[in-house]
């Protein structure tokens, strides 16, 4: 979890959860403030520390705070977060080509409230991967003259460009803030991240907090009155992938008949169709499959057995590991592969 404090009371708190962990917050994350936010930590009397844990220390300070958002309206907080678990992508439910390809928008725009999500939908989504340009914009190309508009994320036009027939531009500015932008063309909208430099490594998400006027009087109405104030606390949440369990049965001492899987445990009923008969490298194989996809956890929703007429073959199926996981070609299904010997 990340804190930023005033030394009075806390500003807001930004936690990350996985549904795919048994512990939802003991992911390994991290959130780091990028150099813009270094800064205005800095003039605003801000300390950061390693811990992801940033402090306002004196009176003055906070008076400085007030004064910078009354003078802009607002000041924006930006962190990037990392995540380095190696099967990542395998166990959460978005798509591992824009997972590699984009980068996550996460933001506090969709939502004032003093408890909210970083994020539209109830759950990290395809929607919040952005395309990413570095250093420059590239703008669209089109058949015929058209006027494209560069939007900020406020909505604000900040570049306004002819583009001609099959010619294609790229906007630099200097001064250009790193962030969520807009273009907008013949009633299109496309909207992307744009960074001035390449980060190494590459980051998960780009995390941007706006506290305005409101937000920071209804915390100083607080800090005046009673000395202790209640946080804006944000929230990033992933969902777990859902596979098609394959158990490949594999008889290695005996060869028994009428295979089944039996639920022993779990939140709804399951069954599995098969046994397909087959080959695992030139070993007789009994293929099984769920009926529908199923939730990826550390502590499993279900529990299966393998049971030959009334004999129980395995009193506990194992549930699948992230890493044996394999999509279709076209990413639309994933199957958790579980090879069993019996």
């Amino acid at each position: 979890m990340l804190e930023v404090d005033l030394r009075f009371g806390t500003l807001f708190t930004v936690a990350v959860e996985h549904n795919y962990l048994a512990n939802r917050q003991t992911g390994n994350f991290s959130v780091v403030p990028s150099k813009y936010t270094q800064y205005i930590m800095n003039k605003l009397g801000l300390y950061y520390k390693s811990a992801a844990r940033a402090m306002v220390f004196a009176h003055h300070e906070l008076d400085a705070l007030e004064f910078f958002v009354k003078k802009n309206s607002g000041v924006k907080f930006s962190f990037w977060l990392y995540n380095k678990e190696p099967y990542f992508t395998n166990y959460t439910s978005l798509d591992p080509e824009k997972l590699r390809q984009n980068i996550i928008y996460l933001s506090n725009l969709y939502s004032n409230d003093i408890e909210s999500t970083l994020h539209v939908n109830d759950f990290v989504s395809d929607s919040d991967c952005y395309a990413v340009n570095y250093g420059q914009i590239a703008f669209p190309s089109f058949k015929k003259s058209t006027q494209v508009q560069l939007l900020n994320e406020y909505t604000e036009v900040i570049h306004t460009q002819d583009v001609e027939p099959e010619r294609s531009f790229a906007y630099h500015n200097r001064n250009l803030e790193d962030g969520n932008y807009t273009t907008v063309a013949n009633g299109e909208r496309n909207s992307f991240l744009y960074f001035s430099e390449v980060q190494v490594p590459k980051p998960l998400a780009w995390i941007e907090i706006r506290v305005n006027e409101k937000m920071l009087d209804s915390i100083l109405s607080q800090l005046h009155s009673t000395k202790k104030n209640d946080p804006y606390n944000f929230l990033v949440s992933f969902e777990e992938r859902k596979t098609i369990w394959r158990y490949t049965i594999i008889p290695k001492y005996e060869n028994p008949s009428n295979l089944k899987i039996r639920m022993i445990d779990g939140k709804e009923k399951v069954s599995f169709t098969g046994p397909v008969e087959g080959e695992f490298y030139n070993q007789q194989a009994y293929i099984f499959e769920s009926d529908r996809p199923l939730s990826l956890k550390e502590r499993p929703d279900y529990e299966f057995e393998l049971v030959s007429g009334s004999k129980i073959m395995k009193k506990m199926l194992p549930a699948p590991s992230p890493e044996l996981i394999k999509p279709t070609t076209d990413n639309s299904k994933f199957y958790s592969e579980i090879i069993v010997y019996i």
